[in-house]
């Protein structure tokens, strides 16, 4: 794990579907079970429903993926980045099956600064947590039933300019956007505008500035 003073900017983001009022729902009806026969089964299913989270290797997909089922996504994860899609196409009975896949790769650290996706990292998996050590930066993942957070620690400036992470995005079956707000990016269906992922929480941290937004182009 890296010092705090070893990290000169902290990048965060959080990928997550809007929220459906069927999991809500889903989540009573167990701790009605867990209650009613007189025994506090309550611990025990937050274990497992725990466990549901953990990031593991796929050999069919030769990589690290977890499921999350309270965002009904799947998340592969690659050297320098991520894939989101559906984890059940069908869980959504108020509208078609969803067919739609989600990108996102680090391309460079700065505009002097690009990152090769051929670099190869320390990678780290432990439970529902994720990490991919480079010389430069420090990408961590962490998935629970909130969503997918990507944390960036990049270890030391570029020689020249900013750090600026950029990120690339492609898409399928998708329209990628900023929010009213435009405080987070958000991926909708194509036809309906329903609204299927959002990228959120951009914000960096580090010894040379304060809070700030770490930028929401994509």
């Amino acid at each position: 794990m890296l010092k705090g003073n070893t990290v000169v900017g902290i990048l965060t983001a959080m990928l997550l579907l809007p929220a459906s009022p069927a999991s809500a729902q889903a989540v009573i009806s167990e701790e009605a079970k867990a209650t009613e026969a007189g025994f506090n089964l309550l611990p025990v299913y937050a274990e497992i429903e725990k466990l549901e989270y953990d990031i593991k290797w796929q050999d069919s997909v030769d990589t690290l993926q977890t499921p999350n089922r309270a965002q009904n996504m799947r998340f592969s994860f690659y050297n320098n980045g991520f894939t989101a899609e559906p984890r059940d196409p069908n869980w959504n009975t108020d509208r078609a099956p969803e067919s739609w896949r989600a990108t996102f790769l680090l391309e460079s650290l700065g505009s002097t600064n690009p990152f090769s996706p051929l670099a190869q990292p320390q990678v780290e998996n432990v439970k529902n947590t994720a990490e991919y050590a480079f010389d430069e930066v420090v990408v961590n993942y962490t998935n629970d039933f909130t969503g997918l957070q990507q944390t960036f620690l990049v270890k030391n400036k570029p020689g020249d300019g900013p750090v600026e992470l950029r990120i690339a995005v492609t898409v399928e079956n998708l329209v990628m956007g900023m929010d009213a707000t435009g405080q987070f990016i958000v991926g909708s269906d194509p036809i309906t505008g329903d609204e299927l992922l959002h990228y959120t929480g951009l914000r960096v941290f580090g010894r040379d500035w304060q809070g700030t937004s770490g930028g929401n182009g994509y």
